[in-house]
């Protein structure tokens, strides 16, 4: 569960940007909340919006790059580059990034949990993580010292020998290679890390192609139960597509290959086209649930970015509306998208609004309700059209 998270020279972001899902006092209680262990409410969806170019993609980036290092990292080549960029105007090579989040714990609760990382493209400069219990503890800091030329580690519980600990390489996280040593809590902490499905990457958006459906089809041939909720939701969202299977077929050089067909009714008679035949709709939609299902099945993060190009806006909304649904999201997952449908500002409310903006080639951004004179009653998406709240192009 994301509570809250900051980085600073990422991209498009020179300074440090705040993204936080926790909800003010005065926000009242609604299906779009959930309230935590420590009565703090956190949003289960959250909204991105702005101009293009403006750094959406890049404000969810930092969820995708920490789930990537903290569970991935192990296995990149020796010499390999940390995957990120620095904003392209920085004199400093040093990026960090941190992340508030909670874990259930044995008890049934859960343990609130604060992940730092100061990181250069080449080698970690500092990485650490806390444990709230009045105040925040160090589970472990790692530290790299410039006149040994070695990393300085302390740990309170961690369990990872330390020894061990001290030979972490330069660009690899201490908990992704702890975990490599079948140290306990850095096997959980990856298995949490693993609970965020994004369709974006260091690179951005991945974007509706061959590549992606194949590997969109290969999750569901390896995960049939997927299949069938897959086509409940398919279904549900009136694509007049009655199922879709997944057809094995034997290659001349003894391969096979995995071929999706979608199976019809019409005026009595049942036929079958290829996925690839159908609309970009039923492709978006095939591909976009790969990365939602996994999540409201057993809690976790799905970060979608522009997944109504695919889709009509009414359809995002359903998809939205999955993750307030307390009978379709038993787990309390999360949806953090970016997008520019402003047919789902009619679904949310300010606290759970992200707006950004870039000028001078430097992105910013702010949730709505931390803007002065922004009332609840308000018609957000009127005034946001009008341009009350910044973060639309302006023309010259």
């Amino acid at each position: 569960m994301i509570r809250q998270y900051s980085f600073k020279n990422f991209y498009s972001f020179l300074e440090e940007t705040k993204v936080s899902l926790l909800a003010n006092k005065q926000v009242p209680d609604s299906n779009n909340l959930m309230t935590l262990a420590d009565g703090e409410r956190v949003a289960k969806v959250m909204v991105v919006l702005g101009h293009n170019a403006s750094g959406k993609t890049k404000l969810l980036m930092p969820l995708a790059f920490m789930s990537w290092f903290i569970s991935h990292s192990f296995r990149v080549d020796l010499n390999s580059a940390i995957l990120f960029e620095t904003h392209l105007a920085s004199n400093s090579k040093v990026m960090t990034c941190n992340v508030e989040f909670s874990l259930p714990d044995e008890h049934g609760s859960a343990d609130i949990y604060r992940y730092e990382l100061e990181t250069t493209r080449t080698h970690v400069i500092r990485e650490a993580l806390y444990l709230k219990d009045k105040r925040f503890k160090y589970v472990f800091i790692r530290e790299w010292d410039e006149k040994t030329k070695q990393y300085n580690v302390k740990q309170q519980g961690f369990g990872f020998k330390a020894t061990e600990a001290k030979k972490v390489r330069k660009n690899a996280s201490l908990i992704a290679t702890a975990a490599q040593y079948s140290v306990p809590f850095a096997v959980e902490l990856t298995l949490a890390a693993n609970k965020v499905f994004a369709n974006v990457t260091m690179g951005g958006k991945l974007h509706l192609d061959a590549e992606l459906l194949r590997e969109s089809t290969d999750f569901y041939h390896d995960n049939n139960a997927y299949l069938e909720k897959l086509n409940t939701y398919i279904k549900r969202l009136d694509f007049g597509v009655e199922q879709i299977s997944i057809k094995k077929i034997d290659l001349a050089d003894g391969g096979e290959s995995l071929i999706p067909v979608c199976h019809h009714q019409s005026k009595g008679k049942n036929f079958s086209l290829l996925l690839n035949s159908e609309s970009s709709g039923t492709r978006g939609v095939y591909s976009i649930l790969r990365y939602i299902l996994p999540v409201l099945e057993y809690g976790g993060i799905a970060v979608l970015d522009k997944m109504e190009s695919e889709l009509h806006p009414q359809m995002a909304i359903e998809i939205m509306r999955l993750f307030t649904d307390t009978e379709t999201n038993p787990h309390n997952a999360q949806l953090l998208i970016a997008t520019h449908s402003l047919e789902v500002l009619q679904y949310v409310e300010k606290n759970q609004i992200y707006l950004v903006e870039k000028n001078d080639c430097v992105s910013e951004a702010w949730r709505l309700d931390e803007m002065k004179g922004v009332r609840r009653d308000d018609n957000i998406y009127a005034r946001y059209l009008a341009g009350a709240y910044g973060a639309v192009p302006t023309f010259d």
